[in-house]
């Protein structure tokens, strides 16, 4: 039965979790006990009545719970071993503004929040009153002392610092005995604070005193002082019991007198503590506790105490006055150490993060704001514990500055933060949303006046932000200057394609995200590009073809990731990073991209405005073979020599780099005359060799249009249609349709034959009716260009006059 008892309790106690307990708990205490309790009995028992099996069980018990002991000795001296070997991240201030970091600096660096005995803004004058105060006090009855000042002004550090003056000099240990362990804060009742302050007078003097008088002494002083007027209610004294109070008060004065010593009684925060403790605090040091030879140093703020004594009742506000005998009021910290403290500390940090010594001047501007609204260290210890870690210790690919600056305004500045975001028209000044570029295209008098309006309101309450707005908003920037949002004009904005590369916030693609800390497709993408190119500079260069089939294939693994309707940002990122990539690569990655630009999307976007993928990857070839060697350029002219099924890009490419809006250098005016010479070269074969462009081999769509451009740029465009009669036939009709065919982009995708390019291709409108009818279409395909056919050639104009045939989709045909 008894066992059965025990299992029953053992499990109540839950003996399995309490064995994993690391720290010393139950089962500890119960085996300490046992233990000499059975080898007592083991002992004992057989001299006195004789060994029996209770004897044996209780050696075998002993024996367990030794063993179970050591075993839980072993597992706590493991548990604290690896917590020992654990370092924590939290790091102090002054080894931050000194530079004296640990290495390698932890992620995230975080500020300790303690009290500390340094004093990093040069308050020694204060430190040092409040030493020379209690040091040459030396009072008859109880002296108090206050120490003044805002929140976070630093008080506890004076406090710490005058501690350690007293604790260092070896009179003041001698005459002095410091009571620094009692915080009001902790206590949430008048009698629980009662008791801590008697029992630590009691305590740090030395004295000793029963339970059981200090149990009743304590019940007299709880009801005195709550009873008590700020005179005293000696009525009320006298009908308690009152003389363990007097007898405690003369035993504490005349062992103190005794010993020579005083007690210097430290109470911090003071502020910190519920309004009624606050008085009732009061009460006890004015009347209970006004003790000889004991000094009281109250830290708190002014202001807090002011409220408190205002709203009530039980004590005159006048009180307060009778019982300071002193005060000392923490001064207000100079500008000039402040800014240097947290200036410095700011760019160890950025340091620390790995940020540059050039790019740390990105980060001057939040720098000046965080140091103007840092009211006191405390602040912005709080501010680096919560502002520094989104910023660096995620790698969301966006500015880090910007996002630097825009997390200082939350910390500082919600209301701020959340008008930002709120109203994303008046701060997106790039990339906008396509409805609303348009629309502000037409509307910019109006835009321009809504958020002038706008912006004059927000810093009529937040104007100490406009300066790092500036930084970070082209529009506020502007309005800052008395400029319009939105020039009139148009105009080419030199920094728009840095904004883009950097993803900064003012960019409508990646606003959001520094508000939602989360990612989206455009920064996948640039991810991805940033990828390939360190992947693209990394391949070991051994020979050129097994380098450009590198290149290639890296190139092909990182697109074919994405799909054709990301194509477009895609490639536009990767413009963006041409200069990322290293010189000796150049040519490989233009000549990869000429090879494979036909994987590259070609339709276009839906409203009609900026470069498809394919247009843009035929630009960025161009950018590239003016940047690599002249060999490199001439092994490309060797390249193309031959490929007319690319004769459309190869004229794309020669119309980007001969652009007159590029600058014109002398490598980009002497490559672009090679250029054309060859592109007229592949020209000049097609028509004199009578090579088929329509062949399977040669094939691509629009790609005549490329041999149309060199015929009528030497005013000869019947060699064009006598080329076109020559190779017109059943088999190739269907491609030669579908390259007159024009594509509109609005709604929908029209497909649509002009009457101009119709007579540029086919002269004879009858042969391509008999054509079609001779072969009718095999494909889905063929039927398609079949009815854009028909439509041009029989069907009735639209409201706009058009004959067309409409889509959802982009068809891309397979002819």
């Amino acid at each position: 039965m008894l066992c059965v008892i025990v299992v029953i309790w053992l499990l109540e106690i839950h003996i399995l979790d309490l064995f994993r307990i690391a720290s010393v708990n139950l089962l500890d205490g119960i085996a300490i006990t046992a233990i000499p309790s059975l080898l007592t009995y083991s002992v004992i028992r057989p001299i006195a009545i004789g060994s029996c099996v209770y004897v044996t069980f209780a050696l075998w018990s002993s024996l367990i719970l030794f063993v179970f002991t050591s075993i839980r000795f072993i597992i706590h001296c493991i548990v604290l071993y690896r917590t020992e070997k654990k370092t924590s991240n939290l790091i102090d201030l002054a080894d931050l503004y000194k530079g004296t970091l640990s290495q390698p600096v932890p992620r995230p660096i975080l500020l300790a929040e303690k009290d500390v005995d340094y004093d990093l803004l040069e308050r020694e004058g204060v430190t040092n009153q409040l030493y020379r105060s209690i040091i040459h006090c030396q009072p008859e009855q109880s002296y108090v002392i206050s120490l003044e000042g805002e929140w976070g002004a630093g008080k506890t550090t004076i406090i710490n610092n005058t501690k350690r003056l007293l604790r260092s000099d070896i009179h003041s240990t001698n005459d002095y005995i410091l009571v620094d362990d009692f915080d009001p804060w902790l206590y949430g009742t008048q009698e629980s604070l009662l008791l801590a302050m008697f029992e630590s007078l009691v305590r740090h003097s030395g004295m000793r005193y029963s339970p059981s008088r200090s149990s009743r002494t304590i019940r007299t002083l709880r009801e005195t002082v709550a009873n008590s007027h700020w005179t005293g209610n000696l009525l009320h004294i006298i009908f308690h019991d009152i003389d363990s109070v007097t007898k405690l008060k003369h035993r504490i004065s005349s062992y103190l007198r005794t010993n020579g010593k005083s007690i210097v009684f430290f109470i911090d925060n003071l502020d910190r503590a519920t309004d009624e403790n606050i008085i009732f605090l009061f009460k006890l040091i004015g009347i209970v506790f006004d003790l000889p030879r004991v000094i009281y140093v109250l830290s708190f703020e002014r202001e807090r105490i002011n409220s408190v004594l205002k709203n009530t009742h039980e004590i005159d506000p006048r009180f307060t006055e009778k019982i300071i005998q002193q005060e000392i009021r923490v001064p207000t910290i100079s500008a000039e150490k402040s800014q240097n403290l947290y200036s410095t500390c700011l760019i160890n940090l950025l340091t620390a993060y790995g940020i540059s010594g050039n790019e740390i001047k990105e980060f001057v501007p939040a720098a000046k704001y965080i140091i103007k609204k840092t009211k006191n260290i405390r602040m912005f210890k709080r501010m680096v514990n919560s502002v520094f870690p989104i910023v660096f210790c995620d790698n969301n690919l966006l500015k880090k500055s910007d996002l630097f600056a825009i997390e200082a305004i939350h910390f500082f500045d919600p209301e701020l933060f959340y008008s930002i975001y709120n109203n994303p028209q008046f701060f997106i000044s790039h990339e906008q949303d396509s409805v609303i570029a348009l629309e502000l295209g037409f509307n910019k008098d109006a835009f321009n006046k809504q958020g002038s309006e706008f912006f004059k309101h927000l810093f009529s309450t937040h104007a100490d932000a406009i300066d790092l707005l500036s930084e970070l908003f082209p529009y506020v920037e502007r309005y800052k200057k008395g400029n319009t949002l939105k020039s009139t004009n148009l105009f080419s904005d030199p920094l728009a394609e840095q904004i883009k590369k950097e993803s900064r916030i003012c960019d409508g693609k990646y606003f959001d995200l520094y508000f939602s800390y989360s990612t989206n497709d455009y920064v996948v993408i640039r991810r991805d590009i940033e990828s390939l190119i360190s992947d693209m500079n990394s391949i070991a260069h051994t020979t050129d073809d097994v380098e450009l089939k590198a290149v290639a294939q890296a190139i092909q693994n990182h697109l074919l990731s994405f799909k054709s309707d990301d194509h477009r940002e895609w490639v536009e990122r990767l413009q963006l990073h041409l200069s990322d990539i290293v010189q000796e690569r150049m040519f490989s990655v233009a000549v990869a991209l000429y090879t494979m630009i036909n994987h590259f999307d070609h339709s276009g976007s839906m409203l009609g405005y900026g470069l498809d993928a394919h247009t843009r990857i035929e630009y960025i070839i161009s950018e590239l073979l003016l940047k690599c060697t002249e060999k490199e350029f001439e092994e490309f002219i060797s390249i193309i020599s031959k490929d007319y099924r690319q004769l459309r890009v190869i004229r794309s490419i020669l119309q980007w780099m001969s652009s007159e809006k590029r600058e014109q250098t002398e490598v980009r005016i002497k490559r672009s005359e090679r250029l054309k010479m060859q592109f007229n070269n592949i020209c000049r074969q097609i028509l004199e060799q009578h090579i088929n462009l329509y062949s399977d081999n040669n094939y691509y769509p629009k790609n005549t249009w490329g041999l149309y451009s060199y015929c009528k740029a030497h005013d000869d465009t019947e060699s064009f249609s006598a080329y076109i009669s020559k190779i017109l036939s059943p088999a190739s009709v269907y491609r030669i349709l579908w390259d007159l065919t024009t594509t509109s982009i609005g709604d929908s995708y029209a497909y649509s034959i002009s009457d101009e390019n119709f007579r540029i291709y086919i002269i004879d409108a009858d042969l391509a009716d008999n054509l079609v009818k001779e072969r009718p279409p095999q494909s889905k395909d063929e039927e398609f260009v079949f009815n854009v056919y028909e439509a041009f050639r029989r069907g009735k104009p639209d409201e706009w006059g058009e004959k067309r045939i409409s889509s959802t989709t982009n068809r891309i045909l397979q002819l």
